[in-house]
């Protein structure tokens, strides 16, 4: 369809159980055939109709990527969406891109357990309209890999306030948020940091509850509140 989506689709009898979502199934021909989406072991967010042109909510698009339960990627481009939620065992590779907050309402992106996220950076609107927070964990989080993120102006760069079983992340970049990285979960037992750079933030990190907690090579830079 010359959408910029990439995908391909197999055209067939629509069946009893088949569900249209306008992504990954598609009704055509008064509803009597199907367009199903092919997958070759990763989706995009274009595959659901995401415009990554740095204007457009591409939010529900995007859920729809991360809800497919395939590998989502990501092109080094702008999208505009919040409020997402990673489901468990999911597989993010961001490819550097950027995820820009629509509103100040809830996080950009809240992720559950069982998860690897990467090389992706979330902003708020601007340093004088901070998204709440940037990377979430929820409560059912375990085994979280994070390598490569960045949050910049976000009243929370990183946070967990639930409990977690393990985290482990490399490099992880918090700028211009109010609070860098908090991690104060109560059932939370281990957290491994590899490469912790902070500038401009207010609180840069804050991290209680812990049995094992493993921090290297934090870099400070012009730690102060924004405002």
């Amino acid at each position: 369809a010359n959408d910029g989506g990439s995908a391909n689709y197999l055209i067939r009898n629509k069946t009893s159980e088949d569900v249209e979502d306008n992504a990954s199934i598609i009704f055509l021909n008064n509803n009597n055939l199907v367009a199903e989406l092919i997958v070759n072991g990763y989706v995009t967010p274009e595959m659901f109709g995401a415009y990554g042109n740095g204007e457009t909510n591409d939010s529900t698009y995007i859920q729809k990527a991360l809800n497919s339960g395939y590998k989502v990627l990501f092109y080094n481009k702008t999208y505009r969406a919040d409020n997402l939620n990673v489901p468990e065992n999911s597989f993010i590779e961001g490819n550097n891109c950027i995820i820009k907050a629509i509103s100040t309402i809830g996080p950009i992106l809240t992720i559950n357990r069982d998860s690897t996220i990467q090389n992706i950076n979330v902003q708020g609107i601007s340093k004088d309209s901070l998204a709440e927070c940037g990377f979430k964990f929820s409560s059912t989080g375990y085994r979280i890999n994070l390598n490569n993120i960045s949050a910049t102006y976000c009243d929370y760069g990183v946070k967990d306030t639930n409990g977690i079983w393990s985290v482990t992340s490399s490099k992880i970049w918090v700028r211009g948020c109010n609070h860098g990285l908090e991690i104060s979960g109560g059932a939370s037992t281990s957290f491994s940091l590899n490469n912790f750079l902070h500038e401009n933030c207010g609180k840069p990190l804050y991290i209680k509850f812990l049995s094992y907690s493993n921090l290297r090579n934090i870099m400070r830079r012009l730690c102060k509140r924004w405002r």
